[in-house]
């Protein structure tokens, strides 16, 4: 799924200074990083429970969900 946020700027210079010293290999996994500590901090049993709660939304994503091909790996992206 592709995203646009905002960020402000020395965040973004962080994150570039981040790529270029070779901490990560691009933007994108310091923002997947982020995310999933974001997910770890809730927990599992949480999002199930959201997951329960709101199958409509969760079958609506999955409705428009298309499996493609990157690097040999599968992955889910919602276009």
């Amino acid at each position: 799924m592709k995203l646009h946020v905002e960020i402000p700027v020395d965040d973004y210079i962080n994150m570039v200074l981040l790529v270029s010293s070779e901490e990560f290999p691009n933007l994108r996994q310091i923002v997947l990083k982020g995310i999933r500590k974001v997910f770890e901090e809730y927990g599992e049993d949480y999002f199930k429970k959201l997951r329960e709660e709101n199958k409509e939304i969760v079958e609506n994503i999955l409705k428009k969900a298309k499996v493609v091909e990157r690097k040999r790996v599968r992955k889910w992206i919602v276009k």
